[in-house]
């Protein structure tokens, strides 16, 4: 038989058995289940809800866009009920949706689409779970690096990268730090992706480019990018859409944002998936001005009444990504101008002045740092004025060194630490968890005889705000190691 001969009957034979030579096609006007596309403004991302559960919570979109997976919640945190369903694309038509996994929920694909890691109800801040596509349909769930507390979300990239959300030992919703999981042989290491990204705030979600080109965030309520540098850090995020929302994912070709919006399922309410087209405003941002931010947030300082008190903020404290010449000011966090005793030269970047305090007080100080385009970076640190006559009002010294109960106890998000020494002494003052790792150094110097208080704001050395839970505060001086117990509720 002839070549050509040959090919035609080969040809003949797969037409007739009706499989086709190429993969089909999604008609454009039926793409994303055939509703129209969005430009810039967000608009409603229709999906069939079982009867008792709440709209879709999060939606994940194959690299071909002939699969659609979302998940539907079927109470308010914590998750006692969860599924996720499928819609795929096929016969020339969408089909479904079928529930893929009952008690599952917040699914993420892989690049290629045969993979899918989420969560498991009831157990959303302890680990992630994945299953595997392998042609056939999908494996049962197994979980993924058993030996690692993930919180809420894991996500994979194309050069097989892993990121992951609120990574702690101690777990918890409210401590919002990104990281990258690094996964070499059977060693695996998390590390965190640092500032301007892991700052402040309880927003744990997001989602990053499949090439790490840029990453999405939403904290307070909006969404934000920060772009991919060449020395792996981030820039500080800009703000991508206004529309207050959290659950963000994006189509493979980064051209559509789906995310979760309404006064959500936490205060019981309504919640919808929206989505919106990007692609255009992702490519523009990255080349408007970025604000300067705090990279190294100064520590907290103390004072003592009639003494001298001079602190020069670094001049690594702000980082500007276009490499501004930075104007300086300060004033009290909220708002007010600076006591009067105490002075600041935005030149130098001193604070400086004799303390004239009627009592031991704790001020908690704005630092801002301005570009030229007057875009505004800030950060807060406290400073404690001491009045440290070590004198009581009969004249005598204090008896014995105390270490006070906080107030409040419980507390959020502040809470105010008494100590008493009754002799001038080295003095550190700790925070640490219930493993016993030290949090927050509040105090570490050498102090007068007299009455401290101090401000614990539940941030971290990083100053990253930690989760609600049990912390213990301890006091080592010379003539006192003592520790209680604070609550802090969020």
């Amino acid at each position: 038989m002839k070549p050509g001969i040959q090919l035609f009957t080969v040809f003949l034979f797969i037409h007739v058995l009706g499989i086709p030579l190429y993969a089909q096609a999604i008609p454009a006007d039926s793409i994303y289940l055939g509703q129209p596309s969005p430009q810039n403004m967000p608009v409603k991302f229709n999906l069939s809800v079982s009867p008792g559960y709440f709209p879709a919570e999060r939606v994940t979109v194959s690299p071909d866009g002939k699969n659609i997976y979302y998940s539907e919640l079927g109470g308010y945190y914590p998750i006692t009920a969860a599924r996720i369903k499928h819609y795929g694309y096929s016969g020339g038509r969408w089909n479904g949706p079928d529930t893929l996994f009952e008690n599952y929920f917040s699914p993420a694909l892989s690049p290629d689409g045969t993979r899918m890691y989420f969560q498991r109800a009831g157990e959303e801040n302890a680990a992630i779970w994945y299953s595997v596509n392998s042609g056939t349909g999908w494996s049962t769930p197994s979980r993924f690096l058993s030996d690692l507390p993930f919180n809420y979300l894991l996500q994979e990239t194309n050069n097989g990268n892993y990121y992951c959300s609120s990574y702690s030992a101690a777990g918890g919703l409210g401590q919002r730090d990104w990281s990258q999981l690094v996964i070499s042989g059977t060693d695996s290491v998390v590390q965190s992706l640092g500032r301007p990204l892991c700052t402040t705030g309880d927003d744990i979600d997001f989602c990053v480019s499949r090439d790490e080109s840029f990453f999405i965030s939403s904290p307070n309520g909006s969404f934000y990018i920060s772009y991919h540098k060449p020395d792996g850090s981030w820039t500080n995020p800009k703000k991508l859409i206004s529309t207050p929302g959290w659950a963000p994912c994006l189509t493979s070709d980064n051209r559509f944002l789906f995310f979760t919006t309404g006064s959500g399922i936490l205060s019981h309410g309504d919640t919808w998936i929206y989505w919106v087209r990007v692609d255009n405003l992702i490519d523009s941002l990255k080349h408007t001005n970025y604000a300067p931010y705090a990279k190294w947030p100064p520590s907290a300082q103390t004072g003592t009444n009639g003494t001298l008190f001079t602190f020069t903020v670094p001049d690594s404290t702000f980082y500007d990504d276009d490499h501004d010449s930075l104007t300086y000011s300060a004033a009290l966090s909220n708002g007010s101008s600076l006591p009067a005793w105490l002075s600041f030269d935005p030149a130098t970047r001193t604070f400086s002045g004799i303390p004239a305090v009627p009592r031991s007080l704790l001020f908690s100080i704005k630092l801002s740092a301005a570009d030229s385009a007057h875009a505004a970076g800030s950060c807060v640190f406290s400073l404690s004025v001491a009045i440290a006559t070590g004198v009581k009002k009969n004249g005598q010294s204090p008896g014995e060194s105390q270490l006070l109960q906080n107030y409040p106890n419980p507390f959020n998000p502040t809470t105010t630490i008494h100590y008493v020494l009754a002799k001038s002494s080295f003095v550190r003052l700790t925070v640490y968890d219930l493993l016993g790792r030290d949090i927050r150094t509040l105090q570490k110097s050498f102090q007068q005889a007299g009455e401290y208080s101090l401000v614990w704001d539940a941030k971290d050395e990083r100053h990253i705000p930690v989760s609600s839970g049990i912390y213990f505060y301890r006091l080592e001086s010379d003539d006192l190691n003592m520790q209680r117990k604070m609550i802090l509720l969020k």
